[in-house]
């Protein structure tokens, strides 16, 4: 139903790589409780914009998830995410966030600066005794 009314909104067929990433994409979605229909809405949204991610427009969509509590329902405001340059995203679902822990996660854990600098002179100070005693 989510490609569907993608290629409605289109005009034409999909090929089928893009026709499987959007698929994905929609399963991903729906995997987080978003009813299908507003899913395809989102999707039909997209041609129009030239957006290719469903994953992304879904997040940042403004338009409510129905059955979704409205904001004057909720218990607590959520805050803003407080580093700048992320936006207003919520807090606890801060994107920006979200891909600065991947960066730290796929970094290397074990470099120490210092023990490089301390390495490094270490080698210069070598190099520069090996000469003097030439």
């Amino acid at each position: 139903m989510v490609v569907a009314a993608y290629e409605a909104a289109a005009g034409w067929p999909l090929v089928a790589s893009r026709r499987a990433v959007l698929r994905e994409q929609a399963q991903a979605v729906l995997a987080t409780g978003r009813p299908v229909e507003w899913v395809a809405a989102r999707a039909a949204e997209m041609p129009a914009k030239n957006w290719t991610d469903l994953l992304v427009h879904c997040q940042k969509s403004p338009v409510p998830v129905p059955g979704a509590a409205s904001p004057a329902a909720a218990p607590f405001r959520r805050e803003n995410c407080p580093l700048p340059g992320h936006g207003a995203f919520p807090a606890d679902a801060c994107s920006e966030c979200e891909v600065d822990a991947i960066r730290r996660e796929t970094r290397r854990v074990d470099f120490d600066p210092q023990a490089l600098i301390r390495q490094m002179r270490k080698k210069t100070a070598d190099a520069a005794a090996a000469r003097r005693g030439r």
